[in-house]
């Protein structure tokens, strides 16, 4: 979990420095997250969630980051995609249009990373970081505006499986 927050924490101050900032709040830094809060997919989604949160709970008591000499805080909105494809193009929606996100993290669910990054692939103005979502395609769609924070399953799961074979497990 501490290496997750960490990444979060250093992959949002990163993406909102190269890209500006943006709020109501013109020392307030918005970001959505989409992720599978409920049901089945929730297992996958609440660790994250809890990690991005931690995340910008530490960021903000510590005093925000500093770009451009202004300081800035974070403020979290957060949509549950049920691990839903339909549903995360909604919430993903609802952040841009109705909550004004330019930075959108989350998905922790392949299909629904799929259907937020072919939502989202053609704005310019709005970044999307994948959490724990494995499918390699997410992001080689040629989008400039979607980022992963882990390698696509098949670069871990083929040398894991290798490894634990060496070990002598069948």
């Amino acid at each position: 979990m501490k290496k997750l927050k960490l990444m979060y924490a250093l992959l949002v101050a990163g993406l909102l420095i190269l890209a500006g900032c943006s709020s109501s709040n013109s020392n307030e830094i918005l970001v959505g997250e989409v992720d599978p809060l409920t049901d089945s997919a929730a297992v996958y989604g609440a660790p994250q969630s809890d990690a991005l949160k931690l995340a910008i709970e530490e960021i903000n008591d510590a005093g925000g980051v500093t770009v451009d000499g202004e300081d800035y805080t974070f403020k979290l909105i957060d949509y549950d995609d049920k691990g839903d494809p339909n549903e995360a193009v909604s919430a993903t929606q609802k952040l841009i249009d109705r909550d004004g996100v330019k930075y959108i993290l989350g998905w922790a669910v392949s299909a629904s990373a799929m259907a937020a990054a072919d939502e989202l692939g053609n704005k310019d103005d709005v970044l999307m970081l994948v959490g724990n979502a494995g499918a390699q395609s997410i992001v080689t769609q040629g989008y400039d505006n979607v980022f992963r924070t882990r390698p696509p399953a098949g670069y871990t799961g083929g040398p894991a499986g290798e490894f634990v074979a060496d070990q002598g497990v069948k």
